[in-house]
């Protein structure tokens, strides 16, 4: 079994759109088979929170293969404890 022993942080602001066409490209590239690893910071509500690969096309099981190497970071815009009391 081998071991990947360094990898590359990649930090990611931007659309859901420039991003997802990112990691499609990333892909493509090669360059998601765990020598990379991409942090995507963004704001909530998103319009796809569980799910940023999908844009219902033909390539959102090709961004979903992608979005393995991405480590999400979602900030709130503000805190509304009402929502959290739920």
């Amino acid at each position: 079994m081998s071991y990947v022993t360094s990898f590359l942080v990649v930090i990611l602001c931007g659309s859901e759109e420039f991003v997802r066409d990112f990691m499609l490209l990333a892909h493509q590239l090669r360059m998601t088979n765990g020598e990379y690893v991409y942090v995507v910071a963004d704001q909530i509500p998103s319009k796809h929170v569980l799910t940023p690969w999908v844009a219902g096309d033909d390539q959102d099981e090709t961004a979903r293969l992608a979005f393995e190497s991405v480590l999400q970071v979602r900030v709130a815009l503000s805190y509304d404890s009402a929502a959290f009391e739920r």
